[in-house]
């Protein structure tokens, strides 16, 4: 869809205004229209923006010309504690931006600081919002123009994210010594297996001590769907949880089921370079290929990380610059 006049907005030819009840299919058009290689359907933008408990309609700012939406920004602040993560007082999220001209895109970050400001938040995050993000951060090669005008409204980079894929069928890639590692390490006493009801909760106490709340909330929320046991790989040392990965399906409303997204996936910090974190991660892709997953992604890991990856025939698809300002 390209909009009528869309290439020749003025500074005078559109207004600025919160969502309103009615603008569903605007924002969505106009988000497929800008934001090409990251496509929306109506029902996940209801799930994954109205649906959000933090949502507020004066966070949602719409840029408008003859009555369509010509540019969008989604703006979160916590109205409800992230688990242990309480409500971030301090920080916002400007989870989407789409649009293409300059002066739009000017213009609803303009708007976005002030109602940042008004919420007294100090910091602004693009876009690593939780428990619904879209992208860690923005794609610079996808999106010059919209990165351009991030930073000149003050937004600095703070750190790359990477998104990778790999392919598991007909087969996964084994690395070399595979079967030597997991005997060492049996060896050891840690035991790589699928979740047990037992280990529930001492899994959520691992969560809570060495990760982010959003592993905890995102691990609760797929275990009390009913999830089978082999979408969650745990490893143990005495009895004791020091090791997860997991996998699930996709951004819809049966985002449980079994399917392509991999991750979170994290060793305990004092055991990591032992190999651990290998046979965890070959156990899960394993399980997702029993399942009849033909392919794995994940949107969010470091470089370091990523070499572990690689060895499993991982590739880097997309890099995402996480991006701040200060107000």
């Amino acid at each position: 869809m390209v909009f009528r006049g869309f290439e020749h907005l003025s500074e005078d030819s559109f207004q600025v205004r919160g969502y309103l009840p009615g603008d569903e299919v605007g924002i969505v058009d106009c988000w497929n229209s800008v934001l090409k290689n990251d496509p929306i359907s109506l029902d996940v933008f209801v799930r994954k923006v109205l649906l959000d408990p933090n949502f507020d309609s004066k966070g949602a700012i719409l840029a408008c010309r003859e009555g369509l939406v010509v540019g969008y920004a989604q703006c979160m602040v916590r109205q409800y504690p992230n688990m242990y993560d309480g409500l971030e007082e301090e920080k916002g999220w400007l989870t989407v931006l789409a649009c293409s001209q300059p002066n739009v895109c000017a213009k609803l970050l303009a708007e976005a600081d002030s109602y940042f400001r008004g919420k007294g938040r100090r910091e602004v995050w693009f876009s690593s919002y939780t428990p619904n993000y879209f992208w860690p951060g923005i794609d610079r090669d996808s999106y010059p123009g919209i990165y351009q005008a991030l930073r000149s409204a003050g937004y600095e980079d703070v750190y790359d994210a990477l998104a990778m894929d790999a392919d598991l069928w007909p087969a996964i890639h084994r690395p070399e010594g595979l079967n030597e590692l997991e005997a060492k390490l049996g060896s050891e006493g840690f035991d790589v297996h699928e979740l047990r009801t037992n280990e529930i909760v001492p899994l959520l106490e691992f969560l809570k001590r060495w990760f982010s709340a959003d592993w905890y909330r995102h691990f609760l929320e797929l275990v009390s769907r009913g999830v089978p046991s082999e979408q969650v790989v745990v490893a143990t040392l005495g009895g004791r949880v020091v090791g997860y990965a997991q996998f699930w399906g996709n951004d819809g409303y049966e985002w449980a089921c079994a399917g392509e997204h991999f991750g979170p996936f994290g060793v305990e910090p004092s055991l990591r370079g032992k190999g651990l974190g290998t046979i965890i991660l070959h156990r899960c892709l394993e399980n997702m290929r029993k399942k009849g997953v033909h392919r794995a992604f994940f949107l969010w890991t470091d470089r370091r990380a990523a070499r572990l990856y690689e060895r499993f025939g991982f590739r880097v698809t997309r890099k995402f610059t996480v991006m701040r300002r200060v107000l």
